[in-house]
């Protein structure tokens, strides 16, 4: 089944704008807005990773230019 991208951006959209007057004073103050960072996701034993055509565009959506 293929999801309608329209539909997909919709939903992150607003997902993101329900999370959007978040204040998290902890994370304001140990990471600076402009940090870059990377992440590694491992597996400890074999499965199905799904959904991962939805959280690229999120990271797609969140910066447009490229992560």
């Amino acid at each position: 089944m293929t999801l309608n991208s329209i539909y997909v951006d919709n939903l992150i959209k607003t997902a993101l704008l329900e999370d959007i007057n978040y204040l998290d004073t902890t994370t304001d103050y140990l990471i600076d807005e402009n940090q870059e960072n990377t992440a590694i996701f491992l597996a400890k034993s074999s499965g199905v990773l799904c959904g991962i055509e939805v959280a690229l565009r999120v990271f797609e959506i969140l910066q447009p230019n490229g992560f």
